[in-house]
């Protein structure tokens, strides 16, 4: 420690000498507490940047098209029935699904940039096929007095009209059919509709060929009482969502292909309702909660990995003063609290590096630049406080192996904690390998 003036009294530099180191290692972790508050400004801006991306990210979904979640087809026939109580007719709309829905899907994707930010878009080509039931009205739980046959239509829902690029000609039991925009459910308005003519005794097939584009979401919900879904893209690093996994799937560099198989069992849909009546119906989110789909989204996100280097502040800050500290104790140089203060705050500029660098490069590459900058910063500063570059090299060293072990730690998911605590044990119990012979030098006779 620094030497005592001479004028010091003999006991009070003994009282000194015994409780220094345990002052320093007060005023170190004090230090790290301290430094805490600038992280917490880093972290700010680094939500405030993260909100700018997702505006940005909102406003290109605005004019692509956003997520989009597919619902249909679904077969609509009004009716008339009389309520329990009461007078009068009251109309009411019948709902059926497909008895047997197939989904085939090519999600081919794009990146569209707004300023520094990009979002991935696709463009989807859908073809859609399978059969319908003949309506059965038991089920319903009414008894219809009148079936508007010559009102029923077909439709097919989308979240965002806007990412309908093209809806061509399908058929309906062999026949050429056209589309009108919108629903016309209550539940879900956007889509298309087109009337229909239903056989009640028969089933009934269609085709429908869709192109629908989107931003970061492509979700269905498998109507049938079978559905099957195959979807394919060049998209690499695909996160599957919703109620049901793929049963099976392959990823690889050159893309995915995933395949659905879901049966109405497996769904908390019913088949067939009726709105407008006293019966229970499935409201939007219930449909939608039954969606499956694929996030098309960069799986890294460098925000949320810098969120995760933030939190590990407090373990980054104590292993790299522990390290300087047991060079510390094992040499023959003294660091003074004004070099753990301008070394940490070297430490805290490494995270505003990283958030700049990240929005323009990679995150490992931003990582890569930022740590080699902040161990150069402090390379230079040790040799010229330690007074040789044999030392420095030894601080420099350490200081880039403890953002190694960072960089190790938050590339792990489920081990993170383990790999954080394994860590503190080390540091401990370094400050207790270089403290041990202090303490027996003022141990009572």
């Amino acid at each position: 420690m620094d030497t005592l003036p001479s004028l010091l009294p003999a006991s009070l530099a003994a009282y000194w000498e015994r409780f220094s180191l345990p002052a320093k290692c007060a005023g170190i972790a004090l230090l790290v507490l301290i430094l805490q508050l600038p992280v917490m400004m880093v972290h700010g801006l680094r939500n405030e940047r993260s909100q700018r991306r997702d505006a940005a990210v909102a406003e290109i979904g605005r004019t692509w098209g956003g997520p989009q979640t597919l619902v249909g087809p679904v077969l609509v026939v009004p009716f008339t029935f009389r309520p329990a109580q009461g007078d009068g007719v009251r109309v009411a709309w019948a709902y059926f699904m497909p008895e047997r829905l197939d989904v085939t899907g090519d999600l081919a994707t794009e990146r569209r940039s707004r300023g520094i930010y990009t979002a991935v878009v696709y463009t989807g080509r859908l073809a859609l096929s399978g059969r319908f039931a003949a309506p059965d009205w038991t089920a319903l739980g009414v008894n219809p007095i009148e079936i508007r046959w010559a009102e029923a239509r077909l439709i097919v829902a989308v979240s965002d009209p806007k990412g309908i690029r093209e809806a061509p000609e399908w058929t309906w039991c062999g026949r050429p059919m056209t589309w009108t925009a919108g629903t016309g459910w209550d539940s879900l308005r956007a889509g298309l509709r087109a009337p229909v003519a239903v056989k009640q005794t028969v089933p009934m097939d269609f085709s429908i060929p869709l192109t629908l584009a989107g931003s970061r979401l492509f979700a269905l919900v498998p109507a049938g009482a079978r559905t099957t879904v195959s979807l394919s893209s060049p998209w690499p690093d695909p996160g599957f969502e919703g109620a049901t996994f793929p049963a099976s799937r392959t990823v690889g560099a050159s893309g995915f292909r995933a395949h659905w198989v879901v049966n109405f069992l497996g769904r908390d849909l019913p088949q067939q309702w009726a709105e407008g009546t006293y019966e229970p119906y499935p409201r939007k989110g219930d449909i939608l909660a039954a969606a499956l789909g694929v996030n098309l989204a960069p799986a890294v996100d460098s925000y949320r990995t810098l969120d995760r280097a933030l939190k590990h502040s407090l373990l980054f800050l104590a292993l790299v003063f522990t390290a300087f500290f047991t060079f510390e104790m094992t040499g023959t140089g003294r660091l003074k609290m004004l070099h753990y203060l301008l070394v940490g705050a070297s430490l805290c500029l490494f995270y505003l590096g990283l958030l700049a660098l990240s929005e323009f490069v990679g995150f490992g590459l931003a990582y890569a630049l930022s740590a080699a900058a902040s161990t150069l910063l402090i390379t230079g500063y040790s040799a010229s406080v330690l007074g040789t570059w044999s030392r420095a090299g030894i601080a420099a060293g350490a200081t880039g192996g403890v953002y190694g072990y960072l960089y190790f730690v938050l590339q792990m998911q489920d081990y993170a904690l383990l790999a954080g605590t394994l860590a503190l044990f080390v540091a401990l119990a370094a400050i207790m390998a270089v403290t041990r012979r202090w303490e027996r030098l003022h141990e009572s006779p």
